[in-house]
């Protein structure tokens, strides 16, 4: 049965940005939800420039529709991220496993990711051996200094996820 650490389980709250509590819970599977918060505030600042937008067209601006459908987006993303089963992070032995905002997963193995750290806009950014050659990987190396992000912290400061990925990853290796 896997730990879950988030706003499901008030029992790990008070450890949620200890790594070494986390890893407490190796070789898992430890899953490690969304910060309901934060996605509410996401939530309601798209929501507002999505009126915004509707405001816009309905007056006949043009750059309305853009606002309109690019907001509009970004709450539908919103919406769906703080459903149950939205975005979340599950680490076990071989690697981990990341559910996004549409419920897509995402898996990598450990001996693929390396030099886990905090980036641009406070997320955390790596290296995966298997995204190296591709288009997006190259502009996230350039933009921050890694191949591949996180884009959420899951309820985490972006510190602690970045030193929970790394002490896991390096234990994971190890036993491996």
């Amino acid at each position: 049965m896997p730990i879950v650490a988030g706003n499901r389980c008030s029992e790990h709250m008070l450890s949620r940005n200890d790594p070494a509590a986390l890893m407490a819970r190796f070789p898992g599977p430890l899953i490690v939800h969304r910060s309901s918060r934060r996605w509410i505030i996401i939530l309601l600042c798209n929501a507002a420039l999505t009126a915004a937008g509707f405001w816009l067209v309905s007056r006949g601006v043009d750059v309305g529709w853009a606002t309109l459908l690019l907001f509009g987006y970004f709450t539908l993303m919103a919406l769906s991220a703080l459903l149950p089963g939205g975005v979340a992070i599950r680490l076990d032995a071989e690697g981990f496993e990341v559910t996004d905002a549409f419920r897509q997963r995402r898996r990598t193995l450990w001996r693929d990711a390396t030099g886990f750290k905090v980036s641009l806009f406070k997320q955390v950014a790596y290296d995966d051996a298997t995204r190296s050659r591709r288009l997006t990987g190259k502009l996230n190396k350039a933009i921050r200094g890694r191949n591949s992000f996180m884009a959420d912290t899951f309820g985490l400061t972006a510190k602690a996820l970045s030193d929970l990925m790394n002490q896991w990853s390096q234990r994971a290796t190890m036993t491996s």
